[in-house]
C-alpha cells in the first residue's frame, strides 16, 4: 500500500518558534505543528494558524480540495495544496482517522480470507 501519511512531522518548540523535524509516533496531542503548501497533513488537528485548501480524497473521496481555516479540523493524510498551516495535534499518529480506516480495511480483507478458505 502507498504511504499515505508523513513519517515526519514538523514541530514548533515553545521558545523563539524554533522547528524540530521529528518521528510522528513521538508527536503528542496539544503539540504544534507545521505544514508547508504540497505536503501531506502528518496528524490529526485544528488548525490554529493560516488558511489553505486540503485534497481530502483520501479520507472523504471527494473530488476537489476544501478550503480550511482557523479552528478547522484536519485529517492525517490529506494533502496541504496551498499555504503554510500550522495546527494543534489532536490525535497519536495510531489514532489518526487514516489509521483506523487502515486497520478496518485490514481486518476486512482477514476476514474475507478466511470465508474463502471454509468455502
Amino acid at each position: 500500500m502507498v504511504q499515505q501519511t508523513p513519517r515526519i512531522a514538523r514541530c514548533l518548540e515553545n521558545q523563539g518558534g524554533q522547528v524540530k523535524e521529528i518521528l510522528v509516533q513521538r508527536v503528542v496531542p496539544g503539540q504544534r505543528v507545521e505544514v508547508w503548501s504540497g505536503e501531506r497533513v502528518p496528524l490529526d488537528g485544528i488548525i490554529v494558524s493560516g488558511e489553505t485548501h486540503l485534497d481530502q480524497s483520501p479520507i472523504t473521496g471527494e473530488s476537489l480540495p476544501v478550503a480550511r481555516g482557523e479552528g478547522e479540523e484536519v485529517f492525517a493524510g490529506t494533502l496541504n495544496v496551498e499555504s503554510t498551516i500550522q495546527l494543534e495535534v489532536t490525535r497519536r499518529s495510531s489514532e489518526s482517522i487514516m489509521a483506523r480506516t487502515l486497520r478496518l480495511v485490514e481486518k476486512a480483507q482477514a476476514q474475507k480470507a478466511q470465508a474463502q478458505r471454509l468455502t
